[in-house]
């Protein structure tokens, strides 16, 4: 069964480096987002999320030597002289996150770009309640507690006014 060591690369030489090595490699990335200033077009790129080093697998010690000899290789991370193997679970975990996007900036430029359009509720507005419990009720808004959440005052049991604390993304204007 094979096993991780962590290799050090010369400077930006990562994918250099994991071409070169005969043996399976994992070179952590990250994805960004970023605005061209002049043209603002969304321009996409990859990076790798720990510079300078990526992840090989081999399968005994001995053959070190030869990921040492590789092109892009600086050297093998080694305590007191032996190569310092790193347990799959990180290095699963670490495959596991960045394929989840978690590393990535997109999602959180995207998310604040939703933010930004969310719609924006005053007293006395008509509303309806799309999620939970009160889901397809109409209502007015009594107040806004802050930017995310308002005192919606809506006809509960009997006919009597309930008022709820809810999310505005639970919320719609009311047709």
């Amino acid at each position: 069964m094979s096993q991780w060591y962590a290799v050090q690369t010369n400077p930006r030489c990562e994918a250099r480096a994991a071409a070169s090595i005969m043996f399976p490699t994992y070179l952590p990335r990250r994805r960004q987002v970023r605005i061209h200033h002049r043209t603002k077009a969304e321009i996409e790129r990859e990076y790798a999320l720990l510079t300078g080093y990526l992840f090989v697998a081999l399968p005994s010690p001995g053959h070190v030597g030869f990921v040492r000899g590789c092109d892009g290789v600086k050297r093998v991370l080694e305590v007191q002289g032996a190569p310092l193997p790193i347990p799959a679970s990180i290095v699963e975990r670490l495959h596991d996150q960045e394929f989840r996007g978690h590393y990535d900036d997109v999602w959180v430029r995207r998310k604040s770009v939703l933010d930004a359009i969310k719609p924006v509720y005053r007293k006395d507005d008509m509303v309806e309640v799309v999620r939970g419990v009160f889901a397809g009720k109409n209502g007015v808004i009594a107040r806004m507690i802050n930017p995310n959440r308002a005192i919606v005052e809506v006809e509960g049991l009997c006919g009597l006014l309930a008022q709820l604390q809810v999310p505005i993304d639970e919320l719609a204007i009311a047709a």
